[in-house]
């Protein structure tokens, strides 16, 4: 897998705050914002109670309107189960809609002209400008898309600016939630799957903005 200058930028930030969390653990006081971040992630996801049986993780779905799954992004494999379990959530439910995190909320147009197969698949990467902006091994990827496309699911993208500042995570986080709250609002019956970065699904980060979004407005 090759990473672009952005990608490599952004893994390189969070290496950094991966040695500053060490430091910290052996007596260095630390307070930065993405230590505090990455922080947060790696204390609630440090272990875990069970292993939970692909049959039961549906069994939840079934009952959920919001699914986050979190993508670890340099491990096709990870993207996989992603499509698999939409595949599989979609033999029960015909109300989906997908959100992902390598496409930015700016080129949806670009999105849905290669999804409703007006534009070729290298039109649709060139033009998102895949490799500068996310550089990611795409077959993972493309098998999300590929299995929203069969099942004809409608897919948004729900990143944006600055992705590889983790001094502005916050900024960042925030403008993704209230993306994914726009969708949840404009389909209230339906159930929306978000494929996002596994750091960015700690309580207090994604998951805790859109709630805090939603409480609002009801």
């Amino acid at each position: 897998m090759t990473y672009s200058k952005q990608r490599l930028r952004e893994v390189t930030e969070l290496k950094r705050a991966a040695v500053k969390r060490i430091q910290s653990d052996i007596g260095e006081l630390d307070v930065s914002t993405s230590r505090k971040y990455i922080h947060e992630f790696s204390r609630e996801f440090d272990t875990f109670h069970s292993v939970c049986e692909p049959g039961a993780i549906l069994e939840e779905a079934h009952r959920a309107n919001l699914i986050w799954i979190a993508d670890y992004h340099a491990l096709p494999r990870s993207q996989t189960y992603a499509a698999r379990f939409v595949r599989e959530l979609a033999v029960h439910h015909s109300n989906i809609t997908l959100a992902v995190e390598p496409v930015f909320a700016r080129n949806q147009k670009i999105l849905d002209r290669w999804m409703s197969g007006k534009i070729s698949e290298q039109e649709f990467l060139g033009g998102i400008n895949y490799e500068d902006e996310w550089g990611c091994e795409w077959s993972g990827y493309k098998a999300i898309f590929d299995a929203a496309r069969d099942l004809r699911i409608p897919v948004y993208g729900i990143d944006c600016q600055p992705r590889n500042d983790m001094r502005s995570i916050g900024r960042r986080d925030l403008g993704v939630a209230r993306r994914i709250a726009r969708l949840m609002e404009k389909n209230p019956s339906g159930k929306l799957v978000v494929v996002f970065g596994e750091s960015h699904l700690a309580t207090n980060h994604l998951p805790g903005r859109v709630r805090t979004i939603l409480d609002k407005k009801n």
